[in-house]
């Protein structure tokens, strides 16, 4: 018989299958699974794992936990022995797991019917449980409720143990001059003093022994004798006491014990398809069908590195019944061989495979010739261990079988080798076995394109890196590619070039051109799927797009304010900080401390970014629009625009200003109701001053009458430039300033208003 299970790795899948198995029952089921070839056995294995991989991925793992095999237990007390205390809490957790797992699916919305016959045929008692706990601590000790009498010898234990305490030491101290210590112990169970050796005939009492030294003896007085007497007898009384609550319980484990044979059976079920779904899980896996054809899609062998593994797709469908894989050697053929094989023996088993679909046939046996099988024990060399599995596949193989060939007709002569590997694909053939075979021979890749039953596929290598791919390919014969592979591995040049000439000289014009036609069909065919993972890509990218425009679009308001209300706090936050500041400049200016003015006039500088303004970059101004100035929030009709600047009508006074200091205004600014008196105002008004050259004399009066078109006007505040020179200018505009009632306030210049060469004044505003 062959042993395609080692052959195929199934047992090292097994394996690692029974690392999710919660207790060692099921451990057992998992590393003894055999592949079934019964059609009612494996579509039950089938659709119970399906059902368990389904609930597992949706409600989580079943649960196992406290879940032991009690066996050996249970055989005890079927043969009315007495179960130790620890044995029984196992008994005792077997019904609470057993509790866990109808819980679990009672709180289930969905019906599983496989797991839920199982689960709900568990026959157990909860009352066994709770009486096992309540007489048995979760130490193992016996409870001193387990029983009245066990509750009252110890009770009559410890009054007995703290009078032979307290005699012993009474007695130590009356003959303190006799012992080599002053405290008490235990020799034999019994509690003795430590007498000198020289007075050991002048005390009365039994010896127990004596120290390693030999200078005390081990003696208990006769005033010891009858405590301790009655000490042992309650120990005696208390340890048959014990026995009997022990067989008590065991009894009553022995009535239940059919039934938790059976629940044991059960769970390690359970617990092997709960195992198999979470292997399932990990993997990807999926639960294949029975069909009448093989079709795994996207495949990936579950042994090989997730990161490296390269999933490609298998199919064999009627009329085919044969795949002929070619192509170059470590390039894939071998492990798609293996990947089959293996899918359809865990498949049998009921187990998961790694793919994302799989339609499988129900096969009696799967035949494996595959690897090197010589063995110097049987005197077989390669070859003969091949003819040996042929032989038996021949004989054994019948229309419902899966033959797996790896490397047909190889390890003899290559004329021989082909002619062999003919006829038995021929032989094969005719019992109309599905057929997996991998070859090097160009004989069978012509023999296969000869037959409509035979599907040619091949695995790439790419030519230009010099490795394999591992991609398989249908439809196409691949290359063996040993001369391009020899190069690699460090072949001298002039020994590959005259292999190729030699292979070129052998070949015919057909040969040439078909091999020709393959290469450019292999090309086309990564380049399409180099413009597939392209498109791919892209597409990925364009949904994401997609997704945040979508997200902007519906939260657009939303964004907005919310970088408003950002904007504002930050303003708000450099407003109240520059004012502290200020406020700080001020009283330092009363003082005439000049320098400190300056260094917080620096430390202000920093404060102040670019652009400190509000502006509404959301709105594009026309002419006509009514509108708000940021920094005077005057406002007025936009009358004109030049690039980035606006003139603004406001109550009749042009103000040339940035159109990054507006904001538009939805309302038009009320009319101010005109006074009874008449008065001429200026067409057009500056909020800025410039005194730069002016003496003080003349000075003050172009000053005087500035101030009074800006009150006139309702300025809110004006900018009045006197440079740095000496200051005497500056001196004479706040001495003078300092006693206009117009006034609210009066500062020098930030660093974008001119520094301390500049004055903003704050008008007072009519109401």
């Amino acid at each position: 018989m062959i042993d395609n299970i080692q052959v195929l790795e199934l047992n090292i899948v097994k394996a690692t299958v029974a690392k999710y198995c919660c207790f060692s029952l099921g451990k057992e089921l998992i590393n003894d699974l055999v592949p079934q070839y019964d059609r009612l056995i494996v579509t039950r294995e089938l659709q119970r794992t399906r059902e368990t991989l389904a609930l597992v991925i949706k409600y989580g793992a079943l649960p196992f936990i406290g879940l032991k095999d009690i066996t050996d237990v249970l055989n005890i007390a079927q043969k009315d022995g007495i179960c130790q205390p620890f044995d029984l809490l196992d008994v005792a957790e077997h019904a609470y797991c057993c509790e866990s797992l109808v819980n679990f699916l009672k709180e289930i919305e969905q019906d599983y019917p496989e797991i839920d016959d199982l689960v709900y045929s568990l026959n157990y008692s909860l009352k066994l449980s709770k009486e096992i706990t309540s007489c048995i601590e979760p130490n193992g000790e016996i409870a001193d409720n387990a029983s009245s009498k066990l509750k009252s010898l110890r009770k009559q234990l410890m009054a007995c143990e703290a009078s032979l305490h307290a005699t012993a030491e009474k007695y130590i101290r009356t003959h303190a001059n006799n012992l080599t210590d002053n405290i008490s112990t235990i020799r034999n169970d019994r509690v003795v003093v430590l007498v000198k050796n020289s007075d050991k005939n002048s005390i009365d009492g039994f010896i127990h022994g004596e120290s390693a030294s030999g200078q005390s003896i081990y003696m208990e007085p006769e005033v010891l004798l009858v405590l301790n007497n009655q000490r042992f007898s309650i120990i005696s009384q208390i340890k048959d006491e014990i026995q009997r609550i022990l067989f008590a319980l065991s009894q009553k484990v022995k009535v239940e014990a059919d039934y938790y044979l059976a629940n044991l059976g059960t769970l390690a079920l359970l617990d092997s398809y709960n195992a198999k779904a979470l292997w399932g899980k990990q993997y990807n896996g999926t639960l294949a069908t029975l069909g009448n054809e093989l079709i795994i899609e996207k495949a990936r062998h579950p042994l090989i590195d997730p990161k490296k593994v390269v999933a490609n797709t298998y199919q064999i469908i009627p009329p085919c019944n044969t795949l002929l894989i070619t192509g170059p050697n470590t390039g894939g053929k071998t492990v798609s061989l293996k990947i089959i094989g293996l899918f359809v023996l865990m498949s049998m088993c009921g187990m998961a495979v790694s793919c994302e679909t799989a339609t499988i046939p129900l096969f009696d046996e799967v035949f494996v010739d595959i690897g090197d099988n010589q063995s110097i024990v049987d005197a077989l060399s390669t070859f003969s261990a091949h003819l040996q599995k042929l032989a038996y596949i021949c004989e054994h193989a019948t229309v419902n079988s899966l033959i797996l060939l790896d490397e047909l007709g190889g390890g003899t002569d290559p004329i021989e080798g082909e002619c062999l590997a003919i006829a038995v694909l021929d032989y094969l053939r005719k019992s109309s076995a599905m057929i997996v075979a991998t070859t090097h021979y160009d004989r069978l890749k012509l023999y296969g394109k000869k037959h409509q039953d035979i599907l040619l596929a091949s695995v790439q290598f790419d030519v230009e890196k010099l490795q394999p791919t591992y991609r398989y390919v249908e439809g196409l014969t691949g290359q063996s590619n040993a001369l391009d592979i020899a190069s690699k591995f460090g072949l001298r040049t002039e020994i590959v070039n005259h292999a190729k000439e030699l292979k070129i000289s052998g070949r015919t014009r057909e040969d040439v051109l078909m091999e020709d036609l393959e290469k450019a069909i292999i090309a086309n065919q990564q380049q399409r799927d180099r413009l597939k993972q392209e498109i791919y890509d892209q597409e990925v990218k364009q949904a994401e797009l997609d997704k945040q425009l979508l997200y902007y679009q519906t939260n657009r308001e939303q964004l907005l304010e919310t970088a408003k209300d950002e904007a504002n706090a930050y303003i708000q936050q450099f407003r109240e900080e520059t004012d502290q500041l200020l406020r700080e400049m001020r009283q330092i200016k009363e003082t005439g401390q000049l320098h400190e003015a300056i260094a917080i006039q620096h430390e202000i500088d920093t404060l102040i970014p670019d652009e400190a303004v509000e502006n509404d970059l959301t709105h594009d101004f026309e002419v006509g629009e009514y509108v708000s100035i940021n920094n005077t929030n005057q406002k007025g009709k936009i009358i004109n625009i030049d690039k980035k600047k606006a003139t603004i009508d406001v109550n009749g006074l042009k103000i040339h200003t940035k159109l990054s200091d507006l904001k538009y205004a939805k309302e038009k600014p009320p009319i101010k109701k005109k006074t009874s008196y008449r008065v001429d105002k200026p067409e057009s008004l500056s909020f800025e001053l410039n005194l730069i050259g002016y003496h003080i004399d003349e000075a003050i009066p172009v000053l005087d009458k500035y101030l009074d078109d800006c009150i006139l006007m309702n300025a809110p505040y004006i900018r009045i430039i006197h440079g740095f020179g000496t200051g005497a200018l500056r001196k004479a505009i706040w001495s003078h300033l300092s006693n206009n009632s117009y006034i609210d306030d009066m500062r020098l210049g930030m660093s974008q208003e001119g520094g301390s060469g500049a004055t903003i004044v704050t008008l007072k505003r009519k109401k």
